[in-house]
């Protein structure tokens, strides 16, 4: 299905929703929802969308990167495959230093996380 979208001109970092997540960020929630998914199939699908063109330093409202998304335990964990092949990629994507794959969150004066204006992708 994916296949067919990107070969169509679909841009995988079209965001949705209030917390403007694009197609891997939205894919990495299925390690949440789903403990039993199969690896290797979400694999697949991260490979794919990343192949596809998916800016992996781009950050949804919370501050998000896909990989500081599959990173936490709540989702894939940092030991998952997914997770390693998104940090891999990124590293070679933004070079080294990996500033652009960690998250970047912005606190209120409290501490707690807020969301950012981050501009939809039409």
């Amino acid at each position: 299905y994916f296949e067919r979208l990107l070969a169509t001109g679909w841009d995988p970092n079209r965001t949705y929703g209030e917390d403007r997540n694009n197609a891997l960020q939205m894919a990495l929630e299925i390690c949440e929802w789903n403990p039993d998914h199969d690896p290797h199939d979400l694999l697949y699908l991260a490979r794919m969308l990343i192949d596809g063109g998916t800016k992996l330093d781009r950050r949804n409202a919370w501050g998000d990167t896909p990989y500081s998304i599959a990173k936490a335990v709540r989702y894939c964990g940092p030991t998952d495959p997914v997770t390693k092949l998104i940090l891999s990629r990124c590293l070679k994507a933004v070079g080294p230093s990996g500033t652009g794959c960690d998250a970047d969150y912005h606190r209120d004066q409290a501490g707690k996380i807020i969301r950012q204006d981050v501009p939809a992708i039409p």
